[in-house]
């Protein structure tokens, strides 16, 4: 699970407003508040991937294609959001070992990331959920404010390297993490 320093935070208020920085302030929804200490698998069999409720970079279906062909007996969780438009693609992508869940509940996301053993997800703001259930991740910048946010977790040590959906051989450079 992943942890920090609280110190640093800082509250202050005046006669206009009140300011709340750092990771204690994080909104985070009421459902990772308290969760279970995770047990990290020494080696991977399920694997999470999360683009939020649009994936506006149409990256599910590709990523689930190349972890279909290049690691066929993992387990392949995979969060779908409203807003897709690319449900065929994706469906076309599955493999045998593929779960789909379409827009799931706060408390079903908790256990998705709880079973998996990594989690791809774009860098917004899940990456502070799988942060809260102790999920390896590999983040993925599907927008270029991202990039900021994305630099600060890799700061703080829970994300290794910087990727973003412009990457050339984004794959590789997933695998290669």
């Amino acid at each position: 699970r992943y942890w920090r320093d609280w110190s640093s935070d800082v509250c202050s208020s005046d006669l206009v407003r009140t300011t709340l920085l750092g990771a204690k302030f994080i909104p985070i929804r009421k459902e990772f508040w308290e969760v279970p200490e995770k047990l990290v698998r020494l080696e991977i069999q399920t694997v999470l991937l999360t683009f939020g409720g649009q994936d506006l970079r149409n990256l599910t279906p590709r990523i689930l294609k190349a972890f279909s062909k290049n690691y066929p007996e993992w387990k392949k969780l995979v969060i779908v959001g409203s807003g897709f438009n690319n449900i065929v693609q994706i469906e076309e992508a599955k493999d045998e070992f593929t779960e789909i869940y379409h827009s799931p509940s706060a408390g079903e996301i908790v256990k998705l990331m709880l079973d998996s053993d990594l989690a791809i997800s774009a860098a917004g703001q899940t990456i502070y959920e799988l942060a809260r259930t102790g999920v390896p991740t590999i983040a993925i910048a599907v927008a270029d404010n991202q990039m900021f946010h994305l630099n600060g977790w890799i700061k703080e040590g829970f994300i290794a390297s910087e990727i973003s959906y412009k990457n050339i051989n984004l794959e590789h450079k997933i695998f290669s993490s």
